[in-house]
């Protein structure tokens, strides 16, 4: 009876973590708020999961951001040495011409690249992946994640 009530126990524990990234607890789903000034990312990782952190200088907050971006299997097609071009990259993810790039960071996990931009007051954070797959430009996947909905804690 002992080992049945652990089996349960333990696959409900299972059951209730999956899908969910397990340096988060309890996250948000929505955009992350617009107020304010993003002046740095960081990307941490526990060799499962990673989230993307951004400061915000502005109302001095932390976002924990959920990228949902663990698959070590992305890392031989996201591995790169050089990215030619690399300010057009950022300028087709942004629609904006000659952004100034702030920050670069790499997720160790899939190798994907993590750009946070800026054209003015504008901001943007880029990842930048499938390199290898589809080359570089309009065949690579890049993608503006700050102004989509996300899974994110405040810390």
């Amino acid at each position: 009876m002992k080992k049945n009530y652990i089996l349960m126990l333990v696959t409900g524990m299972g059951l209730s973590t999956f899908g969910q990234n397990s340096l988060l607890t309890d996250p948000i789903t929505g955009a992350i708020p617009s107020s304010g000034s993003i002046t740095d990312i960081e990307i941490i990782e526990n060799g499962v999961d990673a989230v993307l952190i951004i400061s915000n200088q502005t109302n001095e907050a932390f976002y924990a951001v959920d990228i949902q971006d663990n698959d070590w299997g992305d890392a031989g097609p996201n591995t790169v040495t050089a990215i030619p071009d690399f300010q057009n990259l950022i300028d087709g993810a942004t629609g904006q011409t000659d952004c100034t790039i702030e920050n670069i960071e790499v997720n160790t996990i899939s190798q994907a690249v993590y750009v946070l931009a800026k054209k003015g007051s504008q901001e943007f954070i880029v990842k930048i992946e499938d390199v290898r797959r589809n080359g570089f430009g309009a065949g690579s996947n890049q993608h503006d994640l700050l102004h989509h909905q996300l899974g994110f804690g405040i810390l």
